[in-house]
């Protein structure tokens, strides 16, 4: 994949099977295919690596209380922005629900899917931020406003 004028090559795996792909076109077009691969890898429970990752063009980087940093991309933010208009502003309020969130969930169908919530401060909303973790770091899968916190299994605060 090409972020910056960087190649990026892609590897998912699955048990025996690979599938791999070189990616050369524009900025643009590697943003939504990362980000087509990274969903495919949180829903498929694929083993995702991407070479050429350090000269990406990073928003933020964050630590989160659970031990793990999640890093963002501008095009990652940019396809996230497109799904869900309303965050627009908002990219300091998914910073806090990675750092300081009121409760984290497991999801119910991917342990390696952590939802982070956050209370907004006048609202009875949550500011939601989806992660897929990978040991020591994770990847932000989605971002979203929500009236409720869904099930799933409570692991922070303990």
């Amino acid at each position: 994949m090409v972020a910056n004028g960087v190649v990026h090559r892609v590897r998912l795996n699955r048990g025996d099977a690979a599938l791999a792909c070189l990616w050369t076109p524009g900025p643009a077009q590697a943003a939504h295919l990362i980000l087509a691969v990274l969903r495919l890898a949180a829903d498929a429970e694929w083993v995702w690596q991407v070479s050429g990752t350090e000269n990406q063009d990073w928003l933020f980087t964050v630590a989160t209380p659970l031990g793990f940093s999640v890093r963002v991309c501008r095009a990652e933010w940019t396809t996230i922005l497109a799904k869900h208009p309303d965050l627009t502003q908002r990219v300091e309020d998914i910073k806090a629900a990675l750092t300081a969130p009121d409760e984290v969930r497991q999801s119910r169908r991917d342990a390696a899917v952590l939802l982070f919530y956050r209370q907004e401060a006048a609202l009875a909303r949550w500011v939601v931020a989806v992660t897929k973790r990978r040991e020591e770091a994770g990847v932000l899968i989605t971002a979203y406003r929500a009236d409720a916190v869904k099930e799933g299994k409570r692991i922070w605060p303990a």
